[in-house]
């Protein structure tokens, strides 16, 4: 029986993200269930790759992919992520320990701007070429707000989701910040993996 979960994670770019998660429902509340590894060993054919064909490059619909594991430390939770081969360069994999009646949810996180408000740093005062004194110009802060949308919610047990207005209900409540810094905690994950592929 499988029981890790092969959840897929894309930064489509700056501040705007795709990732699958884990949704556990307790006493009627959905809990993000986030990525750990409890120190057993990792076997593939206990792994389920969700929906790996959507990160693919383009020509490669269908065919086998290579990967490479990594462990990442994100403030004392030690958890798994795999590089797969064949998907687009900003997408990495997480491992999520699966029970019978979870759900997986595709999550779209999009920034806007809201405003903007004077930028309230000393600016810098500078010599030119011709010596005369100038003063650093400094831009106004962009005030951004990341819109949180669940696209697509699967059982796990192949039962129906029917229970969107409470979800949509509870990403508007506080759900929608444990995403956020989920595809924060990813994108470091993704950066960690690139730059160690360089090195």
């Amino acid at each position: 029986m499988k029981v890790l979960l092969v959840l897929g994670f894309e930064r489509l770019q700056k501040n705007t993200f795709v990732l699958d998660v884990l949704l556990r429902k307790e006493e009627g509340k959905y809990r993000l269930v986030l990525p750990e590894l409890d120190g057993s060993t990792l076997d593939v054919r206990e792994m389920d790759f969700i929906d790996v064909e959507s990160y693919k490059e383009k020509g490669y619909e269908n065919e086998k992919v290579d990967f490479s594991f990594y462990k990442i430390n994100s403030e004392g939770r030690i958890y798994g992520v795999m590089d797969l081969s064949k998907v687009r360069p900003n997408v990495m994999f997480r491992l999520v320990k699966e029970e019978k009646h979870d759900f997986i949810a595709r999550v779209k996180i999009i920034p806007y701007v809201v405003g903007y408000e004077k930028n309230e740093e000393v600016p810098s005062v500078f010599k030119t070429e011709d010596g005369r004194l100038d003063v650093e110009y400094l831009e106004d802060v962009t005030l951004m707000k990341k819109v949180v949308n669940v696209e697509q919610v699967t059982g796990l047990s192949a039962e129906e989701f029917n229970d969107w207005d409470n979800l949509r209900e509870q990403v508007k409540e506080g759900l929608n910040l444990e995403l956020i810094k989920e595809a924060g905690d990813c994108e470091i994950a993704l950066a960690a993996i690139k730059e160690g592929k360089k090195l």
